[in-house]
């Protein structure tokens, strides 16, 4: 595998944990909603909602976007990709 392949999948394992961060941090408003879990410092759920939308929008754009975002910062023909060249 060469480089660009590994920053394809680093750009997608990145998108995933953002999508995950924020996924934990809907369950952490989840909690503080329900009195499962109460905080030092009061904060209102709701607070948490812009940090946990950000996360979940940025990972989902990474996803999406990940072969968009390695094309453009690796540009090449198709032998840059891995596929096969005719003659080889």
């Amino acid at each position: 595998m060469n480089v660009r392949l590994w920053f394809g999948i680093g750009v997608r394992l990145l998108g995933l944990w953002e999508v995950l961060y924020g996924l934990d941090e809907v369950v952490c408003m989840f909690t503080m909603a329900v009195g499962i879990y109460h905080p030092a410092t009061y904060s209102a759920p709701v607070g948490l909602f812009p940090f946990a939308a950000f996360h979940i929008i940025v990972g989902g754009l990474l996803l999406k976007g990940a072969p968009v975002l390695v094309v453009w910062l690796y540009p090449g023909n198709s032998s840059d990709r891995g596929e096969p060249v005719d003659g080889a």
